[in-house]
């Protein structure tokens, strides 16, 4: 009876049941180093973390994170990658935690160095079914379909307003 309820495999812990106040964790242990946790560590925070060590040594190797209230996150190297919040947005890469969009891919600097951020590819053989990119949005003059802009998003290249109008 107590905090922590371990058993053993030789000379170290093998599982941990840790109270850790009222969050309580399973830590699994591996070469002495943890290997893998379960539980809550905050009010927010880790859910699942992974770790990779030895000797004594917990390099953080990947995790699911409850990031924020209604949110998951997966996690590799110590940092958010992809949040997806409970009204369905999903975010991968950088700035992810803020919503503004259903979708979005953000690509910090030095993340996509000589690469595109994005690709869609369809490798349909089949002749007259091989489609490439739907974009259905914009209804009047003052939506917008599709929009492309410099990279210091101060100036269009392209612009398609909902009502088929093409301006840059």
């Amino acid at each position: 009876h107590g905090a922590n309820f371990n058993l053993h495999g030789s000379s170290t812990t093998g599982i941990c049941l840790n109270g850790n106040g009222n969050s309580g964790q399973i830590i699994a242990n591996a070469d002495g180093n943890r290997a893998l946790i379960i539980g809550r560590q905050s009010s927010f925070g880790q859910v699942i973390e992974f770790f990779q060590g030895s000797g004594g040594s917990n390099t953080n190797m990947a995790g699911i994170t409850i990031p924020a209230a209604d949110a998951l996150g997966l996690e590799t190297n110590g940092t958010e990658r992809l949040r997806i919040l409970s009204n369905g947005h999903v975010a991968i890469g950088d700035d992810i935690a803020n919503d503004t969009g259903m979708f979005k891919v953000i690509a910090a600097d030095g993340q996509s160095d000589d690469q595109y951020v994005g690709q869609f590819k369809n490798l349909e053989a089949t002749t007259n079914r091989n489609w490439g990119l739907l974009i259905q949005a914009g209804s009047s003059s003052t939506d917008e379909s599709l929009r492309v802009r410099n990279y210091a998003n101060n100036k269009d290249h392209l612009k398609i307003r909902g009502d088929g109008l093409i301006t840059s």
